[in-house]
Parts: structure tokens; sequence; C-alpha cells
């Protein structure tokens, strides 16, 4: 889990985003920003979406999206800011990205998994890509 200190140690040319598996707090969402970084902290309640707004998050990872539901995510549009983009992870996949899409979401863990090569990330990609252009 990020801290502030470290928050400042790891900022590089290639490293100009942090995510958290759950809400940092204030602290570290705050340093992130003043480090010119985009953080993306875990958030699972309403409650922790706006306080990681307060802080300076325009990005927030909803997790776990499949117990939140895109009805859920739908809701917290509707109050928190427009320029607050939500990622929903675990529970989108092929199976459901295209609702997903349709009520505002980005990619989440569907992607990428840990141990995947370079072949299976592409592969989704492209996949996700098709369903994510359907009409």
């Amino acid at each position: 889990m990020p801290t502030p200190v470290r928050v400042n140690g790891i900022r590089c040319p290639t490293r100009e985003r942090i995510s958290a598996p759950r809400e940092p707090g204030s602290a570290v969402i705050s340093a992130a920003v003043a480090e010119g970084m985009t953080p993306y902290p875990g958030v699972a309640t309403p409650t922790e979406a706006f306080a990681a707004v307060a802080a300076g998050a325009r990005n927030l990872k909803l997790f776990p999206a499949g117990a939140v539901g895109i009805g859920g995510m739908k809701a917290w549009r509707a109050v928190l800011p427009r320029e607050v983009t939500l990622l929903p992870v675990g529970g989108v996949d092929e199976t459901n990205l295209a609702d997903w899409a349709a009520a505002g979401a980005g990619l989440g863990s569907c992607l990428c998994r840990p141990g995947d090569g370079a072949d299976a990330v592409g592969a989704r990609a492209r996949e996700f890509s098709e369903i994510w252009h359907q009409d």
C-alpha cells in the first residue's frame, strides 16, 4: 500500500499513475497529485469515492464492480462530479463489457491478469475492442 513518503520516491518518467487496492487515504492521493501523478484509488462505497475526490483523485477504481453493479455505478455517476472517471474492476469481462461500456465504464482487470503473456493480452484487447465498438 502506498504511503505519502513512498509516493514521493516512485515518481519517474515511466511511472505517472499510482493505483491502490482500496482508498489509500487523502494524504497519499494528495501526495500523488502534488507529484504530478494520476492516482487511481480503489473505492467500494460512495463515501470512499467522495473522500478520494476531495483529496484530488479524478479517476476511481470501482471495486468490486460486480458487487456494486451497473445500476450502482449509474447511481454513483449521478452524484459524482462529471470529470471523475470510474474504472470498474472485478466482475467485468467479455460477457458483460458492452453493458458496462454503455453505462460509461472503462476497462479494468479483465484485460490484463497476472501471469498473462503479451499474446494473451493482445488477443483479449482485440476481442474487447470489437465488443467496445459494437453498435
